[in-house]
């Protein structure tokens, strides 16, 4: 019963989203995923020349099934995103309660991690469907990797690296849970990844490498890195972006519920003397491993960018603080846990609704839908409307549809 509440909510929290049109990348995407021969589609698997990264089955693949079977109607495309985050929640949960053996922490851990506010733009925006999809191939990786079913957990793997570049950090973890749990390296269960990662980089560099070049992509550590990180940590603890903009009491009660649930996992950690166990210390690493890479690169910056870290971090989380929680009496408990989920909940929603009121993806949604009830597809270049019509890739979806 707890488990289905745990699902709905999200539902519930982020019911907009699926209300939100095609926009920008959503029309390029769709452009090229217009195909007619079996050849064509294998070429989704081919890297572009044109682009920067390689994402077949987030992005190409997903906007054809998406084409194929709802045609121009992004609802049906919105409740896929929206299921495959439903499913990411089902999956942590398994994976949380594979280690501790505890409904209550794997409970919270998917309670902390589907419904946190990260998730509004890439539940909104289905340009961004890799922030979804990928922690899904991640989480499957490692509970099969756990559960002994090594060819489940390689699958999984490389349907991850198809979907997102982010992937390549897998092995990381994998070495991680093997200095934690079994106690040695074992480099013949690494190998066949290690293999994997350059046979995807000897592809995407050597037989079709981009002919992109963009700064927004450049590798860089700095001073920058460390206000990177300070971005990151607050939206990974609810501030929400644009907080400037909100009233003064809005201000002080999302800063107040922030702050307060940080200072309550430290106080509980040090009071409690939680001891660092192999399963803390493993979502500890998958925490830190899954926020560097996107401190590499200070010009490309979004909060959804903190979704990997999230998936370590809810979990120590809900280890924390149920181990606070059975200190109280049984009454007490229900009470204090009953108000500890309703303030999680004020605190994200208050970043959900404030994110869907001021980020730029939203208007610029609205003014895509305008102009396509208006059929207008090209707008003038670089122009709002011709950023909100996909550099007029809209243009080709709609005229070619029409033939």
């Amino acid at each position: 019963m707890m488990m289905l509440v745990v699902v709905l909510l999200p539902f519930i929290l982020f019911f907009r989203g699926l209300t939100v049109f095609f926009v920008q990348d959503d029309f390029w995407l769709l452009s090229i995923s217009r195909i007619h021969t079996i050849g064509e589609f294998l070429q989704f698997f081919s890297p572009r020349a044109d682009v920067v990264w390689y994402r077949p089955l987030s992005s190409q693949f997903f906007f054809f099934l998406g084409n194929l079977f709802f045609g121009l109607h992004p609802l049906p495309y919105h409740i896929m995103v929206l299921l495959t985050h439903l499913l990411v929640i089902c999956v942590l949960y398994k994976l949380v309660f594979s280690f501790w053996k505890d409904k209550s922490i794997s409970l919270l851990s998917s309670f902390l991690y589907g419904t946190h506010a990260l998730h509004t733009i890439s539940l909104s925006w289905l340009a961004t469907y890799a922030f979804i999809l990928s922690p899904l191939w991640l989480l499957l990786t490692l509970y099969f990797y756990r559960l002994k079913k090594e060819k489940l957990a390689f699958l999984s793997y490389i349907l991850g690296l198809l979907t997102f570049e982010v992937s390549l950090i897998i092995p990381l973890l994998l070495v991680s849970y093997q200095v934690f749990f079994e106690k040695k390296i074992q480099p013949s269960k690494i190998v066949p990844y290690i293999i994997s990662i350059f046979i995807l980089l000897f592809t995407r560099k050597i037989l079709f490498p981009t002919q992109v070049t963009s700064e927004l992509y450049q590798i860089s550590l700095s001073i920058n890195t460390v206000s990177l990180l300070k971005f990151y940590l607050l939206r990974l603890i609810g501030i929400p972006l644009f907080i400037d903009g909100m009233s003064l009491l809005n201000k002080i009660i999302v800063s107040f519920l922030s702050f307060g649930f940080l200072a309550f996992l430290i106080f509980t950690f040090v009071r409690l003397r939680v001891i660092l166990t192999a399963e803390l210390k493993f979502f500890l690493s998958l925490f830190c491993i899954g926020l560097i890479p996107f401190l590499l690169f200070p010009l490309h910056v979004a909060p959804y960018y903190a979704t990997f870290a999230l998936l370590g971090c809810t979990p120590i989380t809900a280890y924390i603080s149920v181990k606070f929680f059975n200190r109280l009496h049984k009454q007490k408990r229900f009470v204090v846990s009953s108000v500890y989920v309703f303030l999680y909940i004020i605190l994200q929603s208050t970043g959900i609704f404030w994110t869907y009121k001021t980020h730029w993806i939203y208007k610029r949604a609205e003014l895509a839908q305008q102009l396509i009830d208006k059929h207008i597809y090209e707008a003038i270049p670089q122009s709002e409307e011709f950023f909100a019509l996909g550099a007029n890739a809209a243009s080709y979806v709609y005229l070619e549809n029409s033939k």
